[in-house]
């Protein structure tokens, strides 16, 4: 070990000095130099060079210690639930009825048509266009009376109508069938009703006569009133996932959810399901292709519960709610997003 000499402190605190003065009151140093009168006699400057040292090092600690503890990070913030504010009872009936005479006061007829009271022929009763999911305690409807002939009445509506007058022509005909139906998508579709059509019926009446129907067609769909919704105070959700393939349901699969993130993504795509059709004339059912997943969910929160129910057997169409084992009258729409979510969550 090489022994120190006091050209080798000097040197040490010199140096020290040089690298500290910027952090330590000289006057001071020198003070301190001068009062501590070591035994050994250093230069006036090296001493002030080692009070430097305790000078800068105490200066060092005094701001360390007064600084304030850094604040811990935030925890990062759950979102909540989106919970939509709940529809009156009856709103979107009364919205889809708006619709339907909307609709029916814009379909176009040809110029010189006379507006009739009722059917001009007992045969165009039995006439009409039903696509689609149809309440048919919806559907508006008006008699006319047409001064052109059928086939002059469907080239006419081909020129001013999104109908496809394809619909009037038997197989393998030359021009169109003397009574026949015209029908298209009228508007956009919304979340109160579904998809509204118009409808024009027409038949023969004489040479340069025709007598149509218009019809306006739609169904509304059920309101998501308080009831159905689930409320952001959830606390958890069973999920029960089921095969559906054309034959008995397999043995399902289960779990229930707790974490708060997934509670609020469920929760909040659930809310968001559009009501089903009310009161449509049932379409048909059949088997899927290959294996489909179903899923039945409750969603758990104080002192309630709200199973929501996979849809009919089969394909799953429309979801049943039964809220604190009261079976509710509204059902809703499917979503391929719930599903994906509750997929996720059963692993």
């Amino acid at each position: 070990m090489t022994p120190w000499t006091d050209e080798r402190l000097v040197t040490l605190l010199t140096d020290t000095f040089a690298a500290h003065e910027s952090v330590a009151d000289p006057a001071v140093a020198q003070r301190i130099a001068v009062t501590a009168a070591p035994r050994r006699r250093w230069p006036l400057t090296v001493a002030v060079a080692a009070a430097v040292v305790l000078v800068s090092g105490l200066t060092v600690y005094a701001v360390r210690a007064t600084e304030p503890p850094p604040a811990p990070s935030p925890a990062p913030a759950i979102p909540l639930p989106v919970v939509p504010v709940p529809i009156a009872e009856g709103r979107n009936r009364s919205l889809a009825d708006a619709e339907a005479r909307h609709v029916l006061a814009d379909i176009p007829v040809p110029p010189g048509s006379t507006r009739s009271g009722s059917a001009p022929t007992r045969e165009l009763r039995r006439l009409g266009a039903y696509n689609g999911p149809v309440d048919r305690s919806l559907t508006r409807t008006a008699w006319w009376v047409v001064p052109l002939s059928y086939t002059d009445l469907v080239a006419w509506y081909d020129a001013h109508s999104p109908a496809d007058v394809a619909s009037t022509f038997a197989p393998d005909a030359s021009s169109p069938a003397p009574h026949a139906t015209l029908d298209w998508e009228a508007s956009t579709p919304s979340e109160a009703y579904s998809q509204p059509a118009a409808a024009v019926s027409y038949i023969r009446r004489g040479p340069h006569i025709t007598a149509i129907r218009t019809d306006a067609t739609l169904a509304a769909r059920y309101d998501r009133t308080a009831e159905t919704l689930a409320p952001g105070t959830v606390t958890s959700i069973d999920i029960t996932k089921s095969a559906i393939d054309g034959e008995p349901r397999p043995p399902s699969s289960d779990a229930t959810v707790t974490d708060p993130t997934r509670l609020t993504s469920i929760v909040s795509t659930f809310n968001d399901l559009p009501g089903a059709v009310a009161n449509a004339e049932p379409g048909g059912c059949g088997s899927p292709v290959g294996i489909v997943y179903v899923y039945a969910v409750t969603f758990r929160w104080p002192g309630h519960t709200l199973a929501v129910d996979a849809g009919a057997e089969l394909c799953g169409i429309g979801r049943g709610l039964t809220l604190d084992g009261t079976e509710l009258t509204p059902t809703l729409e499917n979503s391929e997003a719930l599903d994906q979510l509750l997929d996720e969550a059963v692993g």
